[in-house]
């Protein structure tokens, strides 16, 4: 067993890419453009890109959080990545079946899931913890007498 794992310790990371993977899936569903409709509706190809990277990022996230060993080491990273550069790219340049459309909350909503996946990827890939519980209960030990009883 992982000794993180038996001292209480789950890391941060994986959560939290795997918070910002289900908000990404949920973001592909809304609207992203006024009157253009989904990404489903809007993309050729990236909205499938962005659900493949979203998912991909929810077995890795549970895998670590599982306490198997990833697919590979940054692959939680990688995706978040992949997944801000495509969406921030969105959100520069608009697709041709949204010229010009003002932004609606799903693509706001898909760069704050990117986001989350980079930075939960990037806290996995440095391997940062959060302790949940504790090994049992803090004693705390205090010394009854003054050390030097001589005076």
């Amino acid at each position: 067993m992982d000794p993180d794992r038996a001292r209480g310790r789950i890391e941060a990371g994986p959560i939290l890419a795997g918070i910002g993977a289900l908000l990404l899936l949920v973001a592909l569903f809304l609207d992203w453009y006024d009157g253009a409709g989904t990404a489903w509706e809007v993309f050729e190809v990236w909205d499938v890109v962005l659900a493949a990277l979203a998912l991909t990022a929810l077995y890795s996230a549970f895998e670590e959080v599982s306490g198997r060993e990833p697919l590979f080491e940054r692959l939680l990273l990688l995706t978040g990545l992949l997944a801000l550069v495509i969406v921030l790219s969105q959100l520069i340049n608009d697709p041709p079946a949204a010229a010009d459309a003002s932004k609606e909350t799903g693509v706001w909503l898909a760069l704050g899931g990117a986001a989350l996946m980079t930075l939960g990827g990037f806290l996995s890939s440095t391997h940062i913890s959060v302790a949940l519980v504790t090994d049992g209960p803090r004693t705390e030990t205090r010394a009854t007498e003054p050390l030097d009883r001589e005076r």
